[in-house]
């Protein structure tokens, strides 16, 4: 009985000494190793800096040449051919593993002074991590991670769309109608200009406003977010005047048939904020969509159809995008940063922050893209996108604006349009009444 005891007691002795032998051995440790150390996801130490190896990632393509890719870079998503090279090339690399930081891991073999990995790239966030990790024989690592874009732009010298996006309530609004005011009395002062430049003679004046440079003749009554649903595309509702209209047209014996002078005329009308015309580039367009009302205040022979022309001449208003000389914006900025600033308990010396005198980044004009969103806005708000793009001052030629495509002499077409019916009618009434006076009739 106790030499059994003794024999179970040796074997369970025999297991115990074979297992901690196995467990120390070399190919082993090995394999414990490869459960942990390698597998996706599992933390691996680094080295000290003064250990760390040079990493740099490389984007191979199919035609044999390579680009070095570093944060920001754009690669297209899909199973792309990584390389790694590192510096200096050691002989106590254990192996190189590339990962997206999580689960998503490959090994990367050696191919010449490069390891190589099939590296599968998403775009489900965007960007791409690509963890590169070393792993040095000693079980620590040389890392480098470099995120990747996976969205593609092509903005470089062109405007930068959906950069930005604004809601504008209406209280904001109607501080920006003096603003907005200015700027329709340049648009419409450009339409007259245009009318008169192009005209026949049939109008022989037509103008608005007092004629002094220092005054804004167009005054907007009201501005506010409004949509409306037979103008669909319409973000704003505004109401102006445009002051003291003068026009004479259709001379007749040296009279005018339609004249009248310092009479305000009303305009009421929805309005779409948009920003490309059809082959001439970016704009700022206000499209008022056949939506426009207009009414004279004082009456003169002819007002309503002088009215209905205005009123189809008031189909949109078109200028050159905005832009912003950001030298202005340094000036500004400047001037109104706070006298003191601290940081983490230590003064920040301003005049060394904001020293610019040698700096070119404000040595640029910024062009402005601005356009009505209508499926983003509500009554009481305006949805607008901006888009930006920025230039040096040396780049850009400046040129004089025209609108090739303007309606130029409409509104006197639509007088001659009118006169012409208006004398056709006549002849025809006179041919009724005295038909058998009248052996022929006729004009032009």
């Amino acid at each position: 009985m106790r030499s059994q005891g003794l024999k179970q007691l040796s074997l369970v002795l025999l297991l115990l000494s074979l297992t901690a032998c196995s467990g120390g051995s070399d190919s082993d440790t090995d394999i414990i190793g490869a459960e942990s150390l390698y597998s996706p996801g599992a933390s691996v130490g680094a080295v000290s800096y003064s250990q760390a190896y040079g990493i740099e990632l490389l984007l191979l393509n199919e035609d044999g040449t390579s680009c070095l890719l570093n944060d920001g870079d754009y690669i297209e998503p899909g199973l792309r051919t990584l390389g790694v090279r590192i510096d200096p090339d050691s002989a106590r690399i254990d192996r190189v593993l590339l990962s997206d930081g999580g689960v998503y891991q490959v090994k990367a073999g050696r191919v010449d002074d490069l390891y190589i990995a099939e590296f599968r790239v998403t775009q489900e966030n965007l960007y791409q991590n690509v963890l590169v990790q070393v792993i040095h024989l000693g079980g620590l690592a040389s890392k480098e991670k470099v995120v990747l874009r996976t969205f593609a732009h092509d903005y470089e010298d062109r405007f930068i769309k959906n950069s930005m996006g604004l809601i504008v309530g209406n209280d904001i609004l109607s501080d920006l109608r003096e603003s907005l005011a200015e700027m329709l009395d340049e648009m419409f002062h450009e339409a007259i200009s245009d009318i008169t430049g192009h005209s026949s003679g049939l109008i022989t004046e037509i103008g608005y406003g007092d004629n002094d440079p220092f005054t804004t003749d167009v005054i907007i009554v009201s501005l506010n977010a409004e949509k409306n649903e037979s103008y669909p595309g319409s973000v704003l509702h505004i109401s102006l005047i445009i002051k003291d209209v003068y026009l004479s047209a259709g001379s007749l014996h040296g009279q005018s048939l339609v004249a009248t002078s310092g009479n305000d005329l009303y305009v009421d009308c929805f309005a779409a904020i948009e920003d490309e015309a059809e082959g001439r580039g970016i704009r700022f367009i206000l499209d008022f969509s056949d939506s426009a009302q207009v009414s004279f205040e004082h009456d003169f022979f002819l007002k309503d159809m002088v009215e209905k022309m205005f009123a189809a001449e008031l189909k949109e208003l078109e200028l050159p995008c905005l832009v912003l000389d950001l030298s202005g914006l340094e000036d500004g900025m400047f001037t109104d940063l706070a006298g003191h600033i601290s940081f983490y308990g230590k003064d920040v010396d301003l005049d060394m922050l904001c020293d610019a005198q040698d700096s070119e980044l404000f040595d640029k004009f910024m062009f402005i893209d601005v356009y009505g969103i209508p499926q983003g806005a509500d009554d009481g708000a305006l949805s607008l996108g901006i888009g930006l793009h920025t230039v040096d001052y040396e780049e850009v030629i400046w040129e004089r604006y025209v609108d090739s495509e303007s309606g130029q002499a409409d509104l006197e077409a639509g007088f001659d349009d009118f006169l012409k019916d208006l004398v056709d009618d006549e002849f025809e009434k006179m041919r009724q009444d005295y038909g058998a006076l009248i052996s022929n009739l006729s004009y032009g």
